[in-house]
């Protein structure tokens, strides 16, 4: 409900700046005609994915199900909690971040409300907001329903039959009335004020007036209005859009009488409308399926002035107003284009049981591991990645973005967690997701800081679980340097430290290096999400560029690639020239894989700025007496792209 009140506020505000800009410049007709494109909007259900709906650039509704056992008996309740599923970091201003505890002390437990007690409060808030909203519908249905058939009751009872008009509306006088107007939807009929006193030129006026609101079947169009506003009687844009639709309604039916009077009757047709307008009372009532001849002094007034300062339509300008009216009720139809994570979350979750959300203190619960398919073309987040664990075999690391698991001997990714899913994804705030991994990197605590339980990552088995927050007893890991960003660990060789490459900031981009004590340059930079045979190509030397088929570089989380024969021959070339120099000060981020006619990857690292300088089995050498954009001009890439 709230993703198609959006929708139907952004269709609106689309209609209103129309007729606001171009109404004087596509005819009072047409700018009727636009409010069917809101109607269509607000009545019509579209059921169907749409991948160019503006609400796949909010946050989704979350749709999952919890399940509450209760007295042997159990309920399905929508949860009602946001959640993003590409981008779940969250940046709450005043409020401090709960460190992360590295050391073996006992962590005591965070007094918290429990999940339960959460979701029910939700649930309930839902609940309160559907019956408000239903009798809002049941109210504006009895006092629109139950008034009109009062009034044509009344009407029948007091009226006085004096003829046809062309033969097709009866016409009736009644002192019900107030104004002359067209009552009705099956048999529209039109009634004149009794006690009127108004010569026969006006009275063919008005006439025809009200048979011109019969011909644009206005008295459809007012049953519409009425049903959009008992649907949707809480949002003030459809109050406002059927205010204004109806005003629009009468300044088309002015244009649709001029069209058959001409313009020579136009002067007497406005002075018709000045006597009316002094002649209304103010006890009128509008109803539900009438229309009436009349309006305010102002409304009156805008009337005169687009009748008297007639403009006539522009094709281009109608032609244009079309297209942007269809393209925003195109882009605001359907409902969500589901994201591949929420997809598989949606799967998963019909394979795990029930879960009592009433369990007593001790209980564990089995959750099944959704696993995470980010976007790496995606930002890592306000706080960007975070090193929890590494040493000779593993890393452990992740984000607002999933926790995932790479295996440093295989070099591979080896296991990943959704953390969207089990609302652990928030790295500030109040419900700011405080993760630590065991000391030998088995088990992985993710404790949500809003409620008392946590989740225990079993990364051997690929198990979730979820109890009671106690570390009491458990060694927790503490090799992670100040910052996060490095950690380091024993080795037969020595001693080794493993830090986290953050360039650009993009899931992508995120990668690891090695220091290894005695060696003064650390080893090049692996990418977690490149392919497995590219993070396992052998640095190459120089003499080994030769019989090259293709050349890739990973920016921004996608691979730029680069068959082109010359340019490989041209890398080739400039690459056997260069000269060995002592290690530069400058990053070797990025890795350029190059793959020969015989099948084999090998890679060199460029420095990853304006540097002339390339990593390679040689050591460290410089080509040229240029910045390395004549690299990048050679495998026909544009700097500015890559930085």
């Amino acid at each position: 409900m709230l993703n198609q009140i959006i929708s139907s506020s952004i269709i609106i505000l689309v209609v209103l700046s129309i007729r606001s800009l171009c109404g004087k410049y596509i005819g009072q007709r047409f700018k009727y005609a636009l409010w069917l494109v809101i109607a269509v909007k607000l009545l019509i259900p579209m059921p169907f994915e749409n991948p160019i709906n503006v609400i796949n650039y909010f946050p989704p509704e979350s749709n999952a199900v919890v399940r509450i056992i209760e007295n042997n008996r159990s309920e399905d309740i929508s949860a009602i909690a946001t959640e993003n599923t590409q981008q779940a970091s969250s940046v709450n201003e005043g409020k401090e971040k709960t460190p992360l505890v590295n050391n073996n002390d006992a962590i005591p437990k965070t007094e918290s409300i429990r999940p339960n007690v959460s979701i029910k409060n939700k649930a309930s808030g839902v609940q309160v907001l559907k019956w408000i909203w239903i009798i809002g519908i049941v109210f504006f249905t009895d006092y629109l329903l139950i008034g009109n058939i009062i009034f044509c009751v009344k009407l029948r009872r007091k009226r006085k039959y004096i003829g046809k008009y062309r033969d097709a509306l009866p016409v009736y006088i009644t002192p019900l009335v107030y104004s002359p107007c067209l009552f009705g939807i099956i048999k529209p009929t039109i009634y004149l004020p009794d006690g009127w006193r108004i010569n026969e030129k006006y009275r063919n006026y008005i006439l025809l007036h009200e048979w011109i609101h019969y011909r644009h079947n206005d008295m459809l169009w007012s049953l519409i209005r009425s049903i959009c506003l008992i649907i949707y009687w809480f949002h003030p844009l459809v109050w406002i859009s059927c205010i204004l639709s109806k005003r629009d309604c009468e300044t088309a039916c002015d244009e649709g009488v001029m069209a058959e009077l001409g313009d020579v009757k136009k002067a007497d047709y406005c002075q018709m409308l000045v006597d009316i307008c002094a002649m209304l009372s103010k006890g009128s009532r509008n109803y539900l399926l009438m229309q009436e001849l009349r309006g305010g002094h102002r409304e009156m007034k805008t009337r005169l002035s687009l009748l008297i300062k007639k403009s006539l339509p522009i094709t281009w300008m109608i032609i244009l107003v079309a297209g942007i009216s269809v393209g925003a009720l195109g882009c605001t139809l359907g409902t969500r284009a589901v994201t591949d994570t929420e997809s598989n979350y949606e799967k998963e979750q019909e394979k795990v049981q029930p879960i009592s959300m009433d369990e007593p203190e001790g209980t564990v619960t089995s959750i099944s591991v959704t696993e995470v398919k980010p976007d790496l073309t995606q930002g890592t987040g306000a706080d960007g990645a975070m090193l929890y664990y590494a040493d000779e075999n593993r890393i452990i690391f992740g984000g607002s973005f999933g926790l995932f698991v790479y295996d440093t001997a295989n070099q591979k990714m080896f296991r990943s967690v959704d953390l969207v899913a089990i609302g652990c994804s928030d790295t500030q705030g109040d419900k700011y997701c405080e993760i630590q991994v065991s000391d030998d990197g088995q088990q992985v605590y993710l404790h949500p800081m809003n409620i008392t339980d946590m989740y225990i990552y079993d990364v051997g088995k690929n198990s979730l679980k979820k109890e009671t927050y106690d570390l009491t007893g458990i060694s927790l890991y503490s090799g992670v340097e100040k910052g996060n960003g490095a950690a380091i660990y024993q080795t037969l060789e020595g001693q080794e430290q493993i830090f986290l490459s953050h360039s650009w900031n993009e899931i992508g981009q995120l990668g690891y290096g090695k220091y290894t004590s005695g060696k003064d340059a650390p080893e090049p930079i692996k990418k977690f999400f490149a392919p497995d045979e590219y993070n396992k190509a052998k640095l190459l030397a120089s003499s080994d560029l030769h019989g090259l088929k293709k050349a890739e570089m990973m920016f921004h989380g996608r691979m730029y690639t680069c068959e082109s024969t010359e340019a490989l021959q041209k890398l080739e070339k400039i690459i056997s020239q260069t000269e060995a120099i002592d290690a530069p000060a400058c990053p070797f981020h990025d890795a350029l894989y190059l793959t020969k006619e015989d099948g084999s990857v090998g890679v060199i690292y460029p420095a990853t700025d304006s540097c002339n300088s390339i990593l390679t089995a040689d050591g460290y050498v410089e080509f040229g007496n240029s910045d390395n954009s004549q690299l990048w001009n050679i495998l026909g890439w544009n700097p500015e792209n890559l930085w």
